[in-house]
């Protein structure tokens, strides 16, 4: 983090040797030793309305994500959007079908490229997974989506809930 923040002060390539005006995160929710918005917040990160930030060279004024809108059609399926851009999220989009489908074998799922597909993403409102994934279950975000990372079963259980409601 701290060759981060330090070569962000003095200017990066992608920003043509320009420092950055400001580092941007959304920690996701963690268990453990050390709760990521405190690791943040350890290297001068304040919180926004839902993200972290730290100003470098400018003034940070916290975007405005738009609201969720899932569609009637939503419900009683599973929509991941990805992005070909990260790994991870294509990982993801890969992965968690097969696992959610190793418990609900007949349960829809349907996967979107955002890039390919954006208007899967954004008639739902954009916005709702500003990161490489997102996953809407019966047209609900399941509690901490995030933990797919970190412990399968903890996932399926959220998933299984969001099937519920």
């Amino acid at each position: 983090m701290k060759s981060l923040i330090e070569e962000s002060q003095q200017g990066l390539d992608c920003l043509g040797g320009r420092p950055s005006k400001f580092i941007v995160t959304k920690p996701f929710p963690h268990e453990g030793d050390l709760p990521l918005a405190d690791f943040y917040e350890k290297y001068g990160f304040r919180q926004s309305q839902q993200e972290m930030f730290l100003e470098i060279k400018g003034k940070y004024v916290p975007m405005k994500i738009p609201e969720l809108s899932p569609l009637p059609e939503d419900r009683g399926r599973t929509i991941i959007t990805y992005s070909a851009d990260c790994e991870w999220g294509y990982y993801f989009a890969m992965s968690a079908p097969d696992l959610i489908q190793s418990k609900h074998p007949h349960h829809p799922v349907e996967i979107f490229n955002i890039w390919e597909e954006p208007n899967e993403y954004k008639k739902r409102g954009g916005g709702w997974m500003l990161i490489a994934a997102g996953i809407l279950v019966n047209a609900r975000i399941p509690e901490n989506p995030f933990i797919f990372w970190v412990d399968r079963e903890a996932f399926l259980r959220n998933v299984e809930e969001a099937m519920r409601k």
